[in-house]
């Protein structure tokens, strides 16, 4: 019962810090990594030892889920500020 009280505070805080993050303009990683250094000095939380690959199981698809996402923004900005007929329909094998 411990270990789920402790995973709901965690996720009440990492909420928490997102939204202190979003009020104080400061990018939500910075402050997440911020609090969550805090969060090591409190001295009434119970040590929690996590396994290397769990913690790399559950984030590594999350990063490369974010990174597609971002790519993909990126690539729906640039085609936006290109334009229909910006190169489009002209033949590759052409040089300029």
């Amino acid at each position: 019962m411990v270990l789920q009280e402790l995973f709901v505070a965690l996720v009440l805080c990492a909420v928490a810090f997102a939204w202190a993050a979003r009020r104080l303009r400061v990018p939500y990683p910075v402050m997440l990594v911020a609090g969550g250094g805090l969060l090591g000095f409190v001295p009434e939380l119970p040590p929690l030892k996590l396994e290397p690959d769990l913690v790399a199981g559950l984030s590594i698809p999350v990063v490369v889920a974010l990174t597609a996402i971002g790519v993909h923004k990126i690539h729906k900005l640039v085609a936006h500020e290109r334009g229909p007929g910006d190169g489009e329909d002209e033949p590759r094998d052409r040089l300029p």
